[in-house]
């Protein structure tokens, strides 16, 4: 799933080459990728509107448009590129197309159909779930903060509590996991277990971690593409994602994968404080 390097890059990439443009058509080949509004309202609704700026929110891509905002979730597969020409629309795992006046392109596909938009005006975040985010990483995160909103969640298990987005946006497994290896803590630990010391080390290690990911262009795998089409390269830095039975670089000790929260969780038995 795209996480908020990911999403960044996108949201770098669109806003290169569509800030300020105008919105000449929509074609929508699959209803459901439209939340809300209905999907006839949501082509009417956006045709002719100018595209003032991208913003992001954690996993979620951001358009300003006149009065309006259309809100992107990329969600597991979904992929946002810029085409200089409409592809067909029977085009494979199509879900949405953006035709700019210039004559570019932005396309949504999707091979798991999980993604999802939604065109909205101001009170109706709900319907998008944004509301219910909390304060982003990189754009409003800080040390102060981070400490002020542990307070209430000790009890929480920090990978656990590291994924969930009402508390800080924008971490989801990759990240998370290589986060807690840069900090040396157990991914099972408690947040109340930690100490005021390894909370501040785990805090910059996950800034360092997300602008490490958006340097290198995020994490590819299997489905995730910039907006050009091309993968990212952080897959070649990660240190414990998905690297389960092999050697830690840093001790030598065997990486390991356990299930919390029922999640894939990788972790160096060594180089990361023993469980709680």
């Amino acid at each position: 799933m795209p996480e908020l390097p990911e999403v960044e890059v996108v949201r770098r990439g669109l806003e290169a080459v569509a800030s300020k443009k105008q919105i000449k058509e929509v074609w929508v080949p699959t209803p459901g990728v439209v939340g809300h509004p209905s999907v006839e309202k949501f082509i009417a609704l956006l045709r002719q509107k100018q595209i003032i700026s991208f913003d992001r929110h954690g996993k979620y891509l951001i358009v300003y448009l006149n009065n309006y905002k259309l809100v992107i979730h990329l969600r597991m597969t979904g992929v946002l590129t810029c085409e200089d020409q409409p592809p067909p629309l029977e085009s494979r795992h199509m879900r949405m197309v953006i035709l700019l006046q210039d004559g570019g392109t932005i396309c949504f596909y999707d091979q798991r159909k999980f993604g999802k938009v939604w065109l909205l005006q101001t009170g109706e975040e709900d319907y998008a779930g944004i509301n219910r985010l909390g304060p982003d990483w990189l754009n409003e995160a800080n040390w102060e903060l981070f400490k002020e909103r542990l307070k209430s969640r000790k009890r929480a298990r920090i990978k656990n509590l590291l994924l969930d987005q009402s508390f800080m946006a924008g971490l989801g497994n990759i990240y998370t996991d290589e986060s807690l290896y840069r900090a040396g803590i157990h991914p099972s630990k408690r947040a109340g277990e930690l100490s005021s010391t390894q909370l501040y080390d785990l805090y910059h290690a996950i800034i360092q971690t997300l602008k490490e990911g958006i340097e290198q262009g995020g994490t590819s795998f299997s489905n995730y593409l910039n907006t050009t089409g091309e993968e990212g390269g952080y897959q070649n830095s990660l240190s414990v994602y998905r690297r389960k039975g092999q050697s830690c670089q840093n001790c030598g000790s065997i990486i390991q994968k356990i299930i919390l929260g029922g999640r894939g969780t990788h972790f160096c038995p060594n180089c990361q404080d023993s469980a709680g």
